[in-house]
């Protein structure tokens, strides 16, 4: 317990505001529903709305672990005392570290291609929290000009890899930088990415997209996380930049593009340069999941229960428009998966 801590409590000072409760709390609720136990530097990616030092962080820790309403064990933290997930989280630390070495050669190649214009590093390998079975999950930015045929490109080239599996789960053309479903999941999960290519047009997706640094004011910049790859160009590299940027390529691309707004309805296209195979179900279960918990806390009737409120109500109209793109059929077993 820090010293600062210590005196308070000893004098009875306690001042929830001082200790900024509620944002700690919340990003300790937020960790939790993916029963992921936190060291206090990580913990600064999942607070919401409002930016806290270390220290700060810190002394509200000490806090909530003398209250015995927060637990740590070997330097992590989390709501509930469960010896088993910190075992878990240390392996799965060396399951992202190993997963992330043997991706780095197969990564090189994937950025060789020049329709890539940045990648970046998400999911549970950038958030050091990767099983054995976990693929490596990309953000990647296209050439808007190439896009459809280049990530048809990607996805054959991803089945041909043995080391590693790379999936881009996100795809956006680089004629415009907003991402979809904007709320506290997709900035934790930006917050935790890493950029391995173009950090500098990664930047450009946070100038257009405030809404990520107003969720997670305390994350660490991008700068300080990027590792920028060095590209291994081949022979085949070559071949098929020329033939993507071919007018062969052009009809390519609007032909596959039309397979895909065929095969899902229109449904990832909510404009011709932003794909995400995904649908905002699960934002919605990771908002109510934590809205509930704040609820248990007591601290739903603030600032960030007001902020999820909000951000519920945009992704609720989204997945209604997903439902009514896909069927009733469909609509059915979504709302099953989230409620």
């Amino acid at each position: 317990m820090t010293p600062e801590a210590q005196r308070l409590i000893s004098a009875h000072e306690i001042d929830t505001e001082h200790f900024h409760l509620e944002t700690v709390l919340a990003g300790l609720c937020y960790a939790n529903i993916f029963n992921f136990p936190v060291r206090v530097n990580e913990l600064k990616s999942y607070l919401p709305l409002e930016r806290l030092t270390t220290d700060q962080i810190q002394q509200v820790l000490d806090l909530l672990v003398m209250q015995k309403r927060a637990y740590v064990q070997d330097g992590f933290y989390s709501l509930h005392q469960c010896p088993e997930l910190v075992a878990q989280r240390k392996s799965r630390e060396n399951t992202s570290a190993s997963k992330w070495v043997s991706a780095v050669p197969a990564l090189q190649k994937l950025l060789a291609f020049g329709f890539i214009r940045a990648a970046v590093l998400t999911g549970s390998v950038a958030a050091n929290n990767a099983h054995k079975s976990a693929d490596i999950d990309l953000l990647l930015v296209m050439d808007h000009r190439r896009m459809w045929l280049g990530f048809a490109v990607i996805r054959l080239w991803a089945r041909m890899q043995k080391q590693c599996h790379p999936c881009p789960n996100y795809v956006i053309g680089d004629n415009q930088m907003k991402l979809l479903y904007p709320g506290y999941f997709t900035a934790v999960e930006f917050a935790l990415a890493k950029p391995i290519k173009s950090v500098e047009r990664i930047h450009e997706i946070q100038t257009h997209n405030a809404w990520l640094r107003q969720w997670t004011p305390s994350a660490r910049s991008l700068w300080d996380k990027a590792e920028s790859l060095p590209q291994d160009r081949r022979w085949y590299h070559r071949l098929i930049d020329w033939v993507v940027d071919s007018p062969v390529g052009a009809l390519l691309n609007r032909l596959e593009f039309k397979r895909i707004s065929w095969r899902t309805r229109g449904l990832y296209q909510p404009n011709p340069y932003i794909f995400k195979p995904h649908s905002p179900h699960r934002s919605i279960h990771i908002h109510q999941a934590l809205f509930e918990q704040l609820s248990s806390l007591g601290i739903d009737d603030s600032d960030l229960g007001k902020h999820l409120n909000q951000s519920l109500s945009f992704l609720v109209a989204e997945a209604e428009r997903w439902d009514s793109v896909q069927g009733s059929d469909r609509q059915a077993h979504s709302k099953r998966h989230w409620q």
